[in-house]
Order: structure tokens, then C-alpha cells, then sequence
């Protein structure tokens, strides 16, 4: 994050996210009242269901949530869609009612939920226009690469996109057969659709902020290092990809190093997947480094 964001700090409002993100969620400062929709609700899991159309660039997707009740009986339930346009609503008692005001989705909520229990709602949406002007959000290309921080995941997915927010999280991604997915968490083996589509399935059980989800589909070549404590993956073009294995080449060692340090590497495993922007931005479990700095003396600095 730091790589990227240090260029762009006079930007006011992008100084007040990286104050908050970098200070107030250390300290486990409540969310803003500014950003205050989930006051009844606890989100607890996401499986976010998304058919990407590279051909004419829109995307068909289902967010579910399983979410617990705060309060006693609880009417509504709010979450941001800022470029989706949202369809139907429903929950584990049928249809639910729903206003869509940017960037807000609202669903009426039948008021029989005490306070925690747990219930589950689907949010189904098409996301047709996309900002080619900016690098958040979904971009097109290449590779298909996102980029949600500090609050992008909002412009082309349903959910509630907070920085302070956390949940577990399960990706479904319908794709050209001919791509490679990389995403958040621990795959499932390629479901082929027998349709020129394939589905790729992603678990990742601990809790995420949505600023740190990402997703990748693209050509990439692939190479796993497992001489350390974790596997470490690298996943580039293929014509980057021999300068991006020695870029990487001491990735394992520089995540002992700071195990030692600060503790051990909390998850599963660690992958740097090369994609077409400036810098680079600490995706949980997949980290997105730029082209741009693949062969650069620099990149194992900003690797480490």
C-alpha cells in the first residue's frame, strides 16, 4: 500500500483513508458515522458469486451474506452497490422488497430476527458500466485484474464496504475456460462448464477487509517456491515471467525473516501476481505488483 499510496498523498480525501486505515483500525476505533449502514447487523460471511464477460466487459453476479442480528427485529438491511444494478433481494424466508439510491442497496426485512440470530441474504446485480478512467474497481484487460483500496470493491460488488469491516469470504468465479484465476484464499479444483466457461472456487476462512479482495483472470505463467515456511507462488505474463521468478526469488526467505521478527506468516500461503499498474497493493494472500516494476532494482525493496 505504501508503494502506491505515497505519491498520492496530497490528496485530501485519500489522506483521511490512509489516516483511518493506517491509525484508527490499529486502535479499533469504531466506523465513521459517516459510513454508518450495518448498525443492526454483523456481517459475518461472503460468497460472492460473479460471471465475468470479457467479450462485452459486464459482469452477472449474486452476492450472499450471512449476517447476525445486532438489535431485536431488525426492518432493514443496507448495503453499498455503487456500480452494480441490483435486481432481487432475498433471504431464508422468500423475497424481500428493496430501494437501490447510490451508493446504497436497502432490502425491508421482515422484523421477526432476534438479536443473534444469524440469517442469510442474496443480492443479485449486473454491473455494465465501468470507470476506464481510474484503476479502482474492475479493470478489463489482459489480465482481468480489481483493485479495491481504500473502498473500490463497492463499484462493481454488492457488500458492505468499510475498511473496518471483516469477514470470511468465498469466491465463485465463472470464467473463459482459457483463463487463470487467482483470487483470495485456498482454490477447489476448476469446475469446466462444458459451455467454453469454467468455475473457480476460492475459500478463505478468516476474516477480510473487502479493501484487501481481489481477484485476477488472465494469461499468467506460474512458478511455486515451497523451500520456506509457507509456499510462495509467483504468477506473471509470460513474457515477464523469468525477471518476475528472479525478482521474487527470495520471497520465502524475506517471510521467515519476518516471522521472526513480528511472528508467523498467518496464512496458508503468499503470492505476488503481476498485473498492469504502478506500484503494488498487499491483497491478502495475492498481492498485486505492477508491471511496471518487474526488473526493476527496486522490486524486491518493494517486495519485501
Amino acid at each position: 500500500m505504501i508503494a502506491y499510496l505515497i505519491p498520492l498523498l496530497a490528496n485530501s480525501a485519500l489522506a483521511e483513508d490512509v489516516y483511518r486505515l493506517g491509525y484508527k483500525h490499529r486502535v479499533q476505533s469504531p466506523t465513521p458515522p459517516s459510513m454508518g449502514p450495518m448498525t443492526h447487523w454483523d456481517i459475518e460471511h461472503y460468497t460472492l458469486n460473479v460471471w465475468l464477460n470479457p467479450d462485452d466487459e459486464t459482469v452477472e453476479a449474486t452476492t450472499t451474506i450471512r449476517a447476525t442480528a445486532l438489535t431485536d427485529h431488525p426492518n432493514q438491511i443496507r448495503l453499498h452497490a455503487k456500480g452494480p444494478l441490483v435486481h432481487s433481494v432475498s433471504s431464508d424466508s422468500g423475497e424481500l422488497p428493496f430501494t437501490q439510491s447510490v451508493p446504497f442497496v436497502i432490502a425491508d426485512v421482515p422484523a421477526t430476527t432476534p438479536a443473534g440470530t444469524s440469517r442469510e441474504f442474496a443480492f443479485e446485480y449486473t454491473v455494465t458500466d465501468f470507470d476506464a478512467e481510474t484503476f479502482i474497481g474492475l479493470n478489463w484487460g489482459d489480465p482481468i485484474h480489481t483493485f479495491h483500496e481504500p473502498r473500490g470493491a463497492r463499484t462493481w460488488l454488492v457488500l458492505y464496504d468499510d475498511p473496518a469491516d471483516l469477514a470470511t469470504l468465498r469466491w465463485e468465479i465463472r470464467v473463459p475456460d482459457a483463463l487463470t484465476v487467482i483470487a483470495n484464499g485456498t482454490p477447489e479444483p476448476i469446475l469446466d462448464l462444458g459451455d467454453g466457461t469454467a468455475l473457480h472456487a476460492f475459500n478463505f476462512d478468516q476474516p477480510i477487509a473487502t479493501y484487501l479482495m481481489v481477484l485476477h483472470a488472465g494469461t499468467y505463467s506460474h512458478h511455486v517456491d515451497t523451500s520456506g515456511s509457507v509456499p510462495v507462488h509467483t504468477w506473471a505474463k509470460p513474457d515477464l515471467f523469468e525477471t518476475a521468478k528472479s525478482d521474487f526469488a527470495n520471497s520465502a526467505t524475506i517471510i521467515d525473516q519476518f516471522a521472526g521478527l513480528f511472528g508467523p506468516y498467518p496464512w496458508t500461503h503468499y503470492a505476488n501476481v503481476t498485473a498492469p499498474f504502478s506500484g503494488a497493493m498487499e491483497h491478502t494472500t495475492a498481492t498485486t505488483f505492477g508491471e511496471s516494476l518487474i526488473g526493476e532494482e527496486r522490486a524486491e525493496v518493494i517486495n519485501a
